[in-house]
């Protein structure tokens, strides 16, 4: 199915592996409002520290690493929230 290969693309493997505890599609939508070819996917992101707490600042770094591993490898747009 669609999910699947993009879960196998989108894997924890991707992000960083000491922070993201678990990566998880929660919605892909490929409709009329989104451009032929492409498809929309909401991804859920849980992060955990094994060695102490996780400031917002490090939350932050790793996020847009993750953004930019995303736009590298898949070609993605983010959309702003």
């Amino acid at each position: 199915s669609a999910q699947s290969m993009s879960t196998r693309a989108i894997s924890t493997r991707s992000f960083q592996r000491k922070l993201a505890e678990s990566v998880e599609i929660f919605d892909l939508y490929t409709g009329k409002q989104i451009e032929q070819g492409k498809k929309s996917i909401a991804l859920s992101i849980n992060y955990r520290s094994r060695t102490g707490n996780l400031s917002s600042d490090v939350v932050e770094k790793v996020q847009q690493k993750v953004i930019a591993s995303l736009r590298k490898k898949l070609g993605a747009d983010i959309r702003d929230s």
